[in-house]
C-alpha cells in the first residue's frame, strides 16, 4: 500500500503480520509496559520496481510513528528504476520514505 506524495518521493507503510500476538518478547518489563508483546525488529530486504528514471539514488529512511524515532534503512543497491531497500519491521506499521532528488 505505496503512496505517491509527489513524482519523486514515496512512503510505503511496513509491518510483519503474525499471528503470535500474546508472546511475551520482554518478560523483564513491568506488567503495565504494553510493548513488552511488541515482536523485535526483523531485517528485511525488498526490490522496488518502477521508480522514477534518476541519475541520482534515493534517499532512504524509516520511521515509527509509535516511539516516534527512526528506525534503520538503507539503500542497497538500484538499476534503472529499481531499488533494492533494507529495513527493520515489526508487527505494527513503520513508515518507509523513498525519495529522490528534486
Amino acid at each position: 500500500l505505496p503512496f505517491q506524495n509527489s513524482p519523486t518521493s514515496f512512503t510505503i507503510p511496513v509491518y510483519v503480520m503474525t499471528r503470535d500476538l500474546l508472546t511475551l518478547y520482554q518478560p523483564s518489563a513491568p506488567a503495565s509496559d504494553i510493548r513488552r508483546f511488541d515482536l523485535p525488529d526483523e531485517r528485511f530486504r525488498i526490490v522496488l520496481a518502477n521508480l522514477p528514471a534518476s541519475s541520482s539514488a534515493p534517499t532512504v529512511s524509516a520511521y515509527d510513528p509509535i516511539r516516534n524515532t527512526a528506525t534503520p534503512a538503507r539503500l542497497i543497491s538500484r538499476q534503472g528504476t529499481s531499488a533494492t531497500i533494507e529495513f527493520a519491521a515489526t508487527d505494527y506499521p513503520r513508515l518507509l520514505s523513498v525519495e529522490y532528488p528534486g
